[in-house]
C-alpha cells in the first residue's frame, strides 16, 4: 500500500528538501565568484529544485513502468519517445497512491492498517500476469481486485472516493493497454516467471 502523512504525502517529495539545501550551497559558492570570473566557470543561476522534480519525475515513470513487466530500456523509450504516455501513467499511479482513509499514521506506536484506499503494489504486482494470461480480456474487474480498495469514513466521503475509484481503474486500464499496444508482447519480461 502506499502510505500518505495526516496532511501532507511526501510521496514523491523526499528529493525537494535535499534539492532545497543544495541550492543554497550553490548560490552561496555563486556569490563567493568574483563576477568577471563566473563565465570561465559556468556558474550561472540554476533552479535546482525544478531539475530534482524533473529528474525525479523521469525516473519515477521508468520504474513505475518497469514495475508492470516492462522491460526497462522500454520503459526508457517509451518515456523518451512516447513521454505523454508515461507520465499519464504515472500520474495515474501516484493519484491512486493518494487517496487514502481517515486516520492517523503513526508507524512507531503500532501497525497501519487501512489507511492507503487502494493497495497499489499489489496491483502492480498481480496486474501483469492477468493482462498476459487474456490481453484482449476486459479487465476492469481484475484490475478493481487486485487494489483490494478499502473504503472508510462517512458514506459522502466513501460515495467520493468510491467514484474516484471507478473513474482511476478506467483510466488504470487504458493507459495499460496503451503501453502494452506502444512495445508489443515481446517489451515484457516473463510476466509468469518474474511474478510467481
Amino acid at each position: 500500500m502506499c502510505f500518505a502523512l495526516e496532511d501532507v504525502s511526501f510521496f514523491g517529495l523526499e528529493h525537494v528538501g535535499c534539492a532545497r539545501h543544495l541550492g543554497q550551497t550553490y548560490r552561496a559558492l555563486i556569490k563567493n565568484i568574483p563576477e568577471r570570473q563566473r563565465p570561465q566557470f559556468h556558474a550561472q543561476p540554476f533552479n535546482l529544485v525544478a531539475q530534482m522534480r524533473k529528474v525525479y519525475f523521469q525516473h519515477l515513470q521508468v520504474e513505475l513502468l518497469s514495475a508492470t513487466g516492462l522491460k526497462r530500456d522500454l520503459a526508457e523509450l517509451i518515456l523518451k519517445e512516447h513521454a505523454g504516455v508515461a507520465q499519464r501513467f504515472t500520474e495515474i499511479i501516484v493519484r491512486m497512491c493518494e487517496l487514502r482513509n481517515p486516520g492517523n499514521i503513526e508507524m512507531a506506536r503500532r501497525l497501519v492498517e487501512n489507511i492507503s484506499v487502494l493497495d497499489v503494489f499489489n496491483l502492480l504486482r498481480e496486474f501483469p500476469r492477468t493482462y498476459f494470461a487474456d490481453p484482449e480480456l476486459d479487465h476492469t474487474k481484475s484490475v478493481r481486485a487486485a487494489l483490494k480498495p478499502v473504503f472508510k469514513g462517512n458514506r459522502f466521503h466513501i460515495a467520493k472516493k468510491r467514484a474516484a475509484v471507478t473513474l482511476l481503474i478506467k483510466e488504470f486500464v487504458r493507459a495499460y493497454y496503451a503501453n502494452a499496444r506502444l512495445v508489443g508482447d515481446d517489451g515484457f519480461e516473463d510476466v509468469l516467471q518474474r511474478s510467481e
